[in-house]
């Protein structure tokens, strides 16, 4: 097979089967007359039919019949089909443990932290309106309202955090009252905890 680029004829890199299956039923109509199923009574036809299926099993994949040979052929891969249950389980198992790490930054101690930090930057923020206003940079006035709605917002961040650590002290409580129920009369002298 011939291919013309740039006005030169260049040679296909894929193998020449010359047409075996078409010459079969050509020759297979001529002794026959028939055109939808090869003669196989006629040896010819049969030759050149086994003759075809031999260069597409040499030929069977498109590594084998590219110019670079050396691809790794189909069965040598690994497969690309997983079977779905462990597709979902793997799916199912991941929400999982995105879950258990929303959850485990979301709990009374870590949201009072967050609140903390929320209230120093607010802070900080407002320590740069003052060093503004002392310098004389700036409009006076809106420099004040800013100042005012940042202190509002330091103020709830504080209460906030306020509210958030009283939780985390009563979980705290609650989780120590439920172990020291758990305990045995023997673990609680061993420790020395008196009830």
């Amino acid at each position: 097979m011939t291919k013309f680029r740039d006005g030169f004829i260049m040679k296909s890199p894929l193998p020449k089967h010359d047409g075996l299956k078409e010459k079969a039923m050509k020759l297979s109509k001529e002794s026959s007359g028939r055109s939808d199923a090869p003669d196989y009574d006629n040896p010819e036809v049969v030759k050149l039919l086994e003759d075809a299926k031999k260069a597409e099993a040499k030929h069977n994949s498109p590594a084998k019949m590219s110019p670079f040979h050396g691809y790794a052929d189909g069965e040598e891969r690994a497969s690309h089909y997983q079977p779905t249950a462990d597709l979902y389980q793997n799916l199912f198992n991941t929400l999982q443990a995105n879950v258990d790490k929303i959850a485990a930054g979301s709990g009374a101690e870590d949201m009072a932290e967050r609140k903390a930090m929320k209230a120093q930057r607010l802070g900080t923020r407002m320590d740069k309106i003052d060093k503004k206003q002392a310098a004389g940079k700036g409009d006076g006035m809106a420099l004040d309202d800013k100042r005012r709605k940042l202190a509002k917002k330091q103020a709830e961040a504080k209460a906030d955090q306020i509210a958030f650590e009283d939780i985390a002290n009563k979980n705290k409580q609650n989780d120590y009252n439920t172990l020291i129920a758990n305990m045995t009369d023997a673990d609680k002298k061993k420790y020395g905890i008196t009830t």
